[in-house]
C-alpha cells in the first residue's frame, strides 16, 4: 500500500493534480502491476489513470481533475506487483515512490508545483537455509552414518548461485571413513 497524509496547519492548502510515480524493484517489472483499490479518508475512488513502464519499471498513477487531497486527508492505493521467479535468493528488493501536486487545479496561470517527495522501501528474496540431518540418529562404534545436506533446506523458489557448502566433522575416532558407500 502507498499512502500519502496532507499536512495540517495554517500555511498548508489542498493538493491537487497529484501524480505518483512508483519505481518497481528489478526482480518485480516483467508482469504489469494492478491497482486493487484507490481511497482519501477510506472513501475509494476510481478517478484515476494509470500506465506502466516494463523497462523502467514505472507504475504511474495520475489523480483525475476531480481529486484532491483536502487539509489532514490521506490518500492510500493498494496495488499488486509480482516477483520475478528468477529473482536470486536474498536479493534486496527496493522499491522508490514519488508523488508530485499543485496546490490549484487544472492549468492555471500562476499555479504553484511542489514536489517530488519521496519514500522507500526493502524487501529480500527468500533466505536459504541449509538441511542437515544424519541417518541413523543414535549409533554405536563402528556403524555407519549418512549425513545428509540440504540446499536450500525447504524449497524457496529462487535461484542460488554459487553456493558452497562445507562441513567439517570433529576428529573424532567415529569420522574414521568419509566418502561414498562402496
Amino acid at each position: 500500500a502507498l499512502f500519502i497524509t496532507n499536512a495540517t496547519g495554517l500555511d498548508v492548502s489542498s493538493a491537487h493534480d497529484l501524480i505518483i510515480t512508483d519505481t518497481l524493484p528489478v526482480y518485480a517489472r516483467t508482469a504489469s502491476p494492478s491497482i486493487v483499490d484507490a481511497s482519501i479518508n477510506g472513501f475509494s475512488t476510481t478517478d484515476y489513470t494509470s500506465a506502466y513502464d516494463p523497462v523502467g519499471g514505472v507504475l504511474t498513477i495520475t489523480l483525475g481533475a476531480n481529486v484532491s487531497l483536502g487539509v489532514g486527508e490521506a490518500l492510500r492505493i493498494d496495488y499488486q506487483a509480482t516477483v520475478d521467479n528468477t529473482v536470486p535468493a536474498a536479493a534486496a528488493l527496493t522499491n522508490q515512490a514519488r508523488v508530485v501536486w499543485s496546490s490549484l487545479a487544472g492549468p492555471i496561470t500562476g499555479k504553484r508545483d511542489y514536489g517530488p517527495i519521496s519514500a522507500t522501501t526493502t524487501l529480500y528474496g527468500p533466505q536459504p537455509t541449509l538441511g542437515k540431518a544424519a541417518t541413523p540418529p543414535i549409533v554405536s562404534l563402528g556403524s555407519t552414518v549418512v549425513f545428509t545436506l540440504s540446499v536450500p533446506g525447504t524449497p524457496l523458489g529462487a535461484v542460488l548461485t554459487n553456493v558452497a557448502v562445507t562441513d567439517t566433522l570433529a576428529s573424532l575416532p567415529w569420522a574414521q571413513r568419509l566418502g561414498p558407500t562402496p
